[in-house]
């Protein structure tokens, strides 16, 4: 007990103030970190739905579609017991909704044996206004993901842009398939702009969202257009549409987009030699005195020049095949194995164009 006539010493004083003062700057300290935290939060765009958010979107669905009462205690009974973190959570949703809707559980198992070129029927469910918006979000969204896996690139961003991040119970799985689908259709813009929204909550990802998301959005940085890489990139999307069976107007345009590329780069290349030529024909030193004009050369030929008519391309000559993969394995040597089909594509639209004119 402190006695009220007792005098409290200076150094006393001083300890008290000191020990005040910290408390003060550790309460100041974390409200300040707790303000930058929640600031963060707030600055996301979207993030992940909570177990309560869940029960709360399928209560509403289930009361609004009069689902009957069975397959509605199934449903809780299911959203009860299944672990939603198992996975990813557009599966445990669609789990949830094949035990209250038979028709989407057909639709999943027909997505589960379809392969890429069958014809899915998708207007009974997609298209369907009358059906629950809790229900045709989500199933657009899995048939977006199967699209995307079966290597139906334009059909799966297709059907990912008509989904808002508000409409999903699982964003992330929108937001990176949306910017896989960029990614692989050279749209490099969209594509980082929509992946850097999804590192928005970084660590509510699964991992393999957050390191591709970070290795797509560097890739997408080094693209340069009109460069060989490019030009690579577009002759594997053809390649992978044609094996789709995709050989429609869009394929062909792309395809003389790529024989357009390779004559811009080809012009620039040659440019580029041609200058260095210049610079070292500048460089080296230059003969005193002109050759003398009856001096005759030796040679073993007649003289004779033969007349043959000039092409640019085509058959490349009187060259037999052996000579002209010789040739070809030449021009490519110094380039990865994979631009060898762009230089052999070329030529070969180039013969195309040259019988054409003939």
């Amino acid at each position: 007990m402190f006695c009220t006539n007792q005098k409290v010493s200076p150094m006393c004083l001083r300890l008290i103030s000191h020990h005040c003062i910290t408390i003060a700057f550790l309460i100041l300290f974390a409200t300040s970190a707790c303000s930058a935290q929640t600031a963060i939060r707030k600055d996301a765009t979207w993030r992940q739905a909570d177990s309560v958010t869940i029960l709360a979107s399928f209560e509403a669905w289930l009361l609004e579609s009069k689902v009957d009462d069975r397959a509605a205690k199934l449903v809780r009974e299911y959203l009860s017991s299944a672990d939603a973190s198992s996975g990813d959570l557009i599966d445990h949703v669609i789990q949830g909704i094949e035990i209250g809707d038979a028709d989407v559980a057909r639709f999943v198992q027909t997505l589960a044996n379809a392969q890429p070129d069958d014809l899915i029927q998708t207007s009974g469910l997609l298209d369907n206004e009358s059906r629950h918006n809790f229900v045709r979000n989500h199933v657009r969204l899995l048939y977006g993901r199967w699209l995307a896996r079966k290597e139906l690139f334009d059909e799966s961003l297709l059907q990912l842009e008509q989904l808002e991040i508000e409409d999903v119970l699982d964003p992330a799985t929108l937001l990176y398939c949306r910017g896989l689908m960029q990614h692989q259709l050279l749209k490099p813009k969209e594509c980082i702009v929509t992946l850097k929204q999804l590192q928005e909550n970084a660590d509510q990802l699964p991992r393999r969202y957050n390191v591709l998301a970070k290795l797509m959005i560097a890739d997408m940085k080094r693209l340069e257009a009109d460069s060989l890489d490019e030009i690579s990139r577009m002759m594997g999307d053809i390649r992978r549409r044609t094996e789709l069976n995709r050989s429609g107007t869009r394929v062909r345009n792309k395809e003389e987009d790529v024989i357009e590329k390779l004559d811009k780069l080809i012009e620039r290349l040659e440019e580029q030699q041609r200058q260095m030529q210049m610079a070292q024909s500048q460089g080296s030193p230059q003969p005193t005195s002109p050759a003398d004009r009856e001096q005759r050369l030796s040679g073993q030929g007649s003289g004779e020049v033969r007349s043959k008519r000039q092409t640019d391309g085509g058959s490349w000559g009187d060259l037999d095949p052996a000579e002209r993969d010789a040739a070809l394995a030449d021009m490519s040597k110094d380039l990865p194995p994979h631009y060898r089909s762009v230089i052999e594509e070329y030529f070969r639209k180039l013969a195309d164009k040259t019988d054409k004119r003939e």
